[in-house]
């Protein structure tokens, strides 16, 4: 869980908000704040979307490893203890 708070993806989707948050809280003209909140969404959603591809690629490249397995892996010593039985 620390870990998560500790990433990239998040760091940078917090300050893109604290920036938007900021325009009006400095109160800089209208026209002004919609072309910084405008780059500032573009930016943020670029990088976000980009990192995003280079981990998933990364993780298949490495063999798909998740964090939590799938309910049909979970399920496979079961299935592997109850053919021994049988």
């Amino acid at each position: 869980m620390i870990e998560k708070l500790k990433s990239r993806k998040l760091m940078v989707a917090l300050g893109g908000l604290l920036t938007v948050i900021a325009t009006e809280w400095v109160g800089v003209s209208p026209e002004i704040a919609e072309k910084v909140i405008s780059s500032v969404v573009v930016i943020t959603c670029a990088y976000i979307g980009g990192q995003g591809i280079v981990d998933a690629l990364a993780a298949h490249a490495s063999g798909g490893v998740t964090e939590e397995p799938s309910l049909a892996e979970a399920a496979k010593p079961a299935k592997k203890a109850a053919k021994k039985k049988a």
